[in-house]
């Protein structure tokens, strides 16, 4: 854990952890969807990543970017912009992850590759987006 603190910035850390949450928790909405509900794969991936953004921002804005922490209606403006930002994430998240599915990998490696390819481009344009300090 020593080396991973001065190696690798907190923020990043905190963004990567929260959104491990975002990720059980969108796992749990595919799963009820998909498997549960019987919905259609790419519909289930989608609505289970749209309520990741949401709960991933909401947990960012108060503690990743806590120094830059949106608040009132900049936290509605902030939401737009971190769904906007992250929209291509999205893409790309449910993109490879439909791909693969249809491909006939096994659904739940189909959605942690997509949401892996979305983590690093999530977090670099939150960062400098969403959250960029204005001088």
């Amino acid at each position: 854990m020593t080396f991973a603190r001065r190696s690798i910035p907190r923020q990043f850390l905190t963004f990567s952890a929260i959104g491990a949450l975002g990720t059980g928790l969108n796992l749990v909405i595919l799963t009820v969807c998909y498997r549960i509900i019987g919905a259609d794969f790419l519909i289930s991936d989608c609505i289970s990543t749209t309520s990741g953004i949401v709960f991933n921002y909401t947990l960012n804005n108060i503690f990743a970017f806590r120094d830059r922490r949106r608040r009132g209606f900049g936290w509605l403006i902030g939401l737009v912009s971190f769904a906007v930002t992250c929209s291509i994430g999205v893409a790309l998240n449910v993109r490879l992850a439909s791909y693969l599915f249809s491909r006939h990998l096994h659904w739940l490696i189909s959605f942690f590759a997509g949401v892996l390819l979305g983590l690093g481009w999530n977090y670099m344009a939150s960062r400098f987006y969403t959250w960029r300090q204005l001088k």
